[in-house]
């Protein structure tokens, strides 16, 4: 029998049981309980099935255990929000906090087949009026931030995470933290499709490192991979910075597939690319040239260089004909060998309009100069080894220059005809050919050699410098200026040679020596006939001065050790400090029996000087408690240097456009006693008693005591006992 109340019905129970209990008929198919406004219309349902059914209840939705259906227009007055949780949390937390949770749980035996959702966001258009300004998001998650500064940063803020676990014990085929789907129905259009898509970051203060995708190493895998595609182009819109590897990675790609990477050759940086063989290449590889080669430099710089490795032994270069005979090679050590195969120039370099830079230069494995040719056409060759530095071979029909090096205008600098005569036309004021000996260059292997066209040494300078020709030619050699029967070739100061009459003879020295005072050591004397007279200083004992005598009159310097009398009297013994008088040569702590006094002179009457400072300053970045102290000591019955007392200074917040400071004064018993504490709160002195926080000064109200007391007493009273207890003066 239905029963109506029409006034508030209140439950109040009287035992530690249920209170109020439907319970629903054994036919039960309407609901248990409705909850309806003034007009009958339900709002709320709980159906006979145990379901809570809240909003528009005509509104058709899945089953579910609980049910908000809402049928809105834009009049509509009612809420805009389905579900709705809000949670406040005040004070610190310690633990993690989870404000909304989904789980699905599947136990048993009966095995799975189909996909399980724990949580799933679905927004569905099917409005048929305008909609290119509007977005859909099935789901939005927003982590925010609104405190911190720049010594108290949030360690990290994540807009959504997604993990996938495997515990232990259980077998996963494929696990995936976040997946994106794009699905495209027939007839359907989508202009641009992207599963996973980086926002434009919205930046109005200051981001240091912006990443539109990061990842971490990956080395937890057998194999690892930080991104891998299927087919489709990878399109990159900046530069790419790629790790320069100190080794070749050890495994190699599958079938059809390369490994990119670059790698530290010879200490350069260089591309290289393996295949599913592991062979490796350099991208860019190789190719062949064409005879004769001409380099045209269109800019001021070095226009080849040839660099060979650390552990380099083949031929740095080496040209061949069609049939693989060798023309032209440069060792390892920095010989250069041309065979000349027809009658032609051999080697051809032309500079620019503006060359300074060298036009040819070859280099050894750490980068020094074995050949170069400067853009003057000055040609320098420095050996690497034990062995002839250049050849060039001519062809047995050779007619035309075996090398010729030209200026950017095309005139031959430098020329070696077919019959091997040098010839140097320079083309500025400098030395024109410079040819320098190795550092193991042997005595007995010459420096530069010139041969027929048989190879046949027809002349050769020797690493001494000294010219030879391997032929008695007339006149192979003239120096025709001022020649003349019997003259002989000298030189001035300079090295300017001239033929010249001989002097007449004069007498002559057998023999020359050297002596030196014991602190000297000579060798080579004496020079009977050619030699060199050499002298160097003795072996003296440790902790010896050279210097004249240590007391007394004037006397020849000698080695001796230092005496006081060298040390000037101020620094020998120093000059006392207050009370305290330094000990000689130390700098001690400043002792004494009398009082330390610092004493300010000057003329004011209304002035306060500083009499004394301490500073604290630090090569990093301040942050608060970073100050400096004054520490006051006295020795106790039994032990010296007893904390008595300690004020020290630090900063609340030492961000230098709103610093505060605060000031402490402690003293000691066996521990640290904080007394009094001021600080600065921006706008006002803050003070703290007895280990209290600093509070400002606190407001009292204007109450006026009366005759007895009343609440105007009351009230004053607590003031004082409230304000004594925020000071640290009561507990």
């Amino acid at each position: 029998m239905a029963q109506i109340f029409d006034e508030q019905v209140f439950v109040d129970g009287s035992a530690d049981e249920v209170q109020v209990r439907v319970q629903g008929h054994s036919a039960q198919s309407e609901p248990l309980q409705t909850w309806e406004d003034s007009t009958g219309a339900e709002l709320v349902r709980i159906t006979s099935e145990g379901k809570l059914q809240i909003g528009d209840l005509g509104v058709s939705t899945p089953e579910a255990f609980i049910e908000a259906g809402g049928d809105l227009n834009p009049s509509s007055p009612k809420p805009k929000r389905g579900l709705h949780a809000l949670g406040r949390f005040t004070g610190a937390l310690g633990s993690a906090l989870t404000w909304a949770v989904h789980e699905l749980e599947l136990f048993g035996s009966g095995g799975i087949t189909t996909l399980q959702t724990a949580l799933r966001a679905k927004v569905i258009n099917d409005n048929s009026g305008t909609v290119t300004d509007a977005e859909f998001r099935a789901g939005d998650f927003v982590s925010v931030n609104q405190r911190g500064t720049g010594g108290n940063r949030v360690k990290q803020i994540t807009g959504i995470r997604g993990a996938a676990q495997t515990t232990t014990g259980a077998y996963t085929s494929r696990a995936v933290g976040v997946e994106g789907s794009i699905s495209n129905d027939t007839s359907g259009s989508i202009l641009d499709a992207a599963a996973f898509e980086a926002a434009v970051p919205i930046n109005s203060g200051a981001i240091t490192n912006l990443y539109g995708l990061r990842i971490p190493d990956l080395t937890q895998g057998s194999t690892n991979y930080a991104i891998h595609t299927g087919q489709g182009t990878v399109h990159v819109g900046g530069h790419q910075e790629l790790s320069v590897l100190a080794s070749s990675p050890g495994a190699n790609p599958p079938a059809n597939f390369i490994k990119l990477y670059p790698k530290l050759t010879g200490g350069v940086p260089t591309l290289y690319a393996k295949d599913s063989s592991g062979v490796e290449y350099v991208v860019g590889g190789s190719g062949a040239l064409s005879a004769p080669l001409t380099l045209i430099g269109s800019t001021d710089v070095i226009q080849f260089t040839v660099r060979g490795a650390a552990t380099q032994t083949a031929d740095l270069l080496r040209l061949e004909k069609q049939d693989g005979t060798p023309v032209a090679h440069l060792s390892p050590n920095g010989a250069w060998r041309v065979w000349g195969q027809a009658d032609d120039v051999r080697l051809f370099a032309k500079g620019s309009s503006g060359q300074s830079q060298d036009m040819l230069r070859l280099e050894a494995s750490d980068g020094s100069v074995l050949m170069s040719v400067s853009g003057t056409g000055a040609t320098w060759i420095e050996g690497r080894g034990d062995n002839t530095q250049l050849t060039v071979k001519g062809s047995p029909s050779q007619t035309v220059d075996l090398v010729q090096i030209q200026t950017y205008a095309g005139y031959p600098v430098t020329t070696v005809s077919a019959t091997g005569e040098v010839r140097i036309a320079g083309a500025g004021d400098m030395v024109q050919l410079v040819v320098q000996e190795s550092g193991n260059q042997s005595s007995v292997t010459d420096i530069q050699r010139w041969q027929n066209r048989y190879g046949t040494v027809v002349a050769s300078m020797a690493n001494s410098g000294e010219l030879s020709a391997n032929e008695v030619i007339t006149a192979a050699f003239r120096l025709t200026p001022d020649a003349g029967s019997g003259k002989v070739l000298t030189s001035d100061a300079s090295g300017n040679a001239t033929w010249q009459t001989p002097a007449g003879s004069g007498g002559t020295v057998t023999s020359v020596g050297l002596s030196a005072p014991s602190i000297f050591s000579v060798t080579g004397s004496p020079v009977t006939t050619a030699g060199t007279l050499s002298m160097g200083l003795t072996n003296q004992s440790a902790n010896q001065i050279f210097a004249g005598p240590s007391s007394g009159g004037a006397a020849a310097p000698a080695f001796r050790t230092l005496a006081a009398a060298d040390i000037s009297s101020a620094l020998a013994s120093p000059p006392a400090i207050g009370g305290t008088t330094p000990a000689a040569g130390t700098f001690t702590a400043l002792n004494a029996t009398t009082s330390v006094t610092a004493t300010v002179s000057d003329s004011g009457t209304n002035t306060t000087p500083s009499a004394g400072i301490l500073r604290h300053n630090s090569s990093g970045t301040p942050a608060a408690g970073f100050g400096v102290t004054a520490i006051f000591q006295a020795k106790s019955t039994t032990t010296n240097n007893r904390d008595q007392g300690r004020i020290r200074t630090q900063w609340a917040t030492a961000t230098d456009a709103s610093r505060k400071a605060k000031m402490i004064l402690s003293v000691y018993d066996t521990a640290e006693r904080e007394g009094l504490a001021i600080e600065a709160s921006g706008s006002a002195p803050m003070i703290g008693f007895l280990g209290a926080t600093p509070v400002v000064r606190q407001t009292g109200g204007a109450k006026t005591a009366a005759a007895t007391y009343g609440a105007n007493e009351q009230s004053m009273l607590q003031i004082v006992y409230n304000a004594m207890r925020t000071y640290g003066l009561l507990t």
